[in-house]
């Protein structure tokens, strides 16, 4: 676990943390005493088992807390789906094949919302992949093969019209995990009546996805496959619809970044860093060229950012540790695996950014990592902290009270 240091201490690690940089060791924001109220472990959960334990990936919370509070994002496998299906969803069928459909559900496990691939256009065996809820709550974004799985498009889709644009065509990789940011005060058309024009990096043209979101303020961060390892890779329409390369973290040249996630004002990224399933780093980065990546934690995986309801000025990143692999096959509604922590737990950071900053004064953690709940939760906190989520092997929807 990091270390406190007092403020009498800043000016030595500051130089510390200048010699670790310039010896191309992965560089630990310095600490401030912490400000947040938040202090120990949940007394209370409730652990809600979504599709009747069996298996889910891509898994995400809701950020909505009007119309999807405390559901969850998830992909399912092929064969019976157990969930409860209301008379207004009746399209939704409970025997599927892999990877056929995106869900979102409730702690009820009752199914909110969904959409298909047919639905989608797909021809074939296509598969959704990657799917993810993007910094807007009314919009996910997912990937949708092509050509009989060898080639991924990325699509954003309006929740309440279900029509879509696609972002980027026949350019992704099955594991390119997009995230994508626009303003929360967007307000976008949600039309499908748009007719991209796409680059040769396969992004669509910035006057369609203005026409989409109503704005251009619109960014995409992705991995990319190279040479056997993944890379992170990111497009502010502002700016260009060419995709630019983010520096990798020093001496990890040989790990794989995945599963990065863009902060709520568009200006930073957490992601995954690891060699393999058994050990993982969680960092974060400036969203710009040139841009130093920062370790956040240790044997951490899955970082997301969280924002305090009472206080938006508080920012936290929320991560996991998992001993052992990080595909969790324990059930995490029994009493035991809750109460010792054996599966593992989920930690919350509390960060204070300043961009454009040199990278030892552009992160400051602010106290100690705060144990919110003995279990590894991977998908995320609501934005109200009630709400997490995780699967893999089972899907849970956990409530803290």
């Amino acid at each position: 676990m990091p270390f406190t240091y007092y403020r009498v201490c800043k000016y030595f690690t500051a130089l510390f943390s200048a010699i670790l940089v310039s010896c191309q060791f992965p560089y630990t924001p310095e600490q401030e005493p912490p400000v947040s109220t938040e202090k120990t472990v949940s007394q209370k959960i409730g652990v809600f088992p979504v599709n009747g334990g069996k298996q889910t990936c891509n898994i995400s919370i809701s950020p909505d807390t009007t119309d999807f509070r405390g559901c969850m994002l998830w992909l399912n496998f092929s064969g019976a789906l157990v969930q409860n299906v209301s008379p207004e969803l009746a399209g939704y069928k409970t025997f599927a094949q892999q990877h056929d459909r995106l869900t979102i559900t409730d702690s009820s496990n009752t199914v909110r919302w969904f959409i298909t691939r047919d639905e989608m256009g797909a021809q074939g065996e296509d598969n959704f992949q990657d799917p993810e809820w993007s910094t807007h709550p009314g919009i996910i974004v997912s990937l949708l093969s092509s050509q009989n799985l060898q080639k991924w498009n990325l699509f954003a889709i309006d929740l309440k019209s279900k029509n879509s644009i696609k972002l980027c065509d026949e350019k992704m990789d099955e594991v390119s995990t997009p995230h994508l940011w626009i303003p929360e005060t967007s307000i976008f058309s949600g039309t499908d009546d748009i007719s991209p024009e796409y680059n040769s990096s396969g992004f669509a043209d910035k006057n369609s996805v203005r026409k989409f979101f109503g704005t251009s303020d619109v960014k995409v961060v992705f991995s990319r496959k190279e040479s056997g390892l993944l890379s992170l890779y990111y497009v502010n329409y502002n700016e260009s619809a060419v995709p630019s390369k983010l520096p990798r973290p020093a001496g990890k040249e040989n790990w794989k970044l995945e599963s990065p996630l863009i902060s709520p004002d568009g200006k930073w990224v957490v992601y995954n860093a690891y060699q393999s399933t058994r050990y993982y780093e969680s960092y974060i980065q400036e969203l710009r060229p040139g841009s130093v990546p920062i370790l956040i934690a240790e044997g951490a995986s899955d970082p997301h950012w969280w924002t305090h309801p009472d206080d938006r000025s508080l920012q936290y990143i929320v991560y996991a540790r998992i001993p052992g692999d990080n595909l969790v096959q324990a059930d995490l509604a029994e009493p035991k695996v809750q109460e010792t922590g054996s599966a593992g737990s989920t930690w919350m950071q509390q960060v204070k950014l300043f961009p454009g900053r040199p990278s030892m004064m552009a992160v400051v953690k602010t106290g100690d990592p705060i144990l919110l709940v003995n279990l590894p939760l991977k998908g995320g906190r609501s934005p109200d902290g009630a709400f997490f989520c995780t699967g893999y092997s089972s899907a849970y929807i956990v409530r803290l009270y």
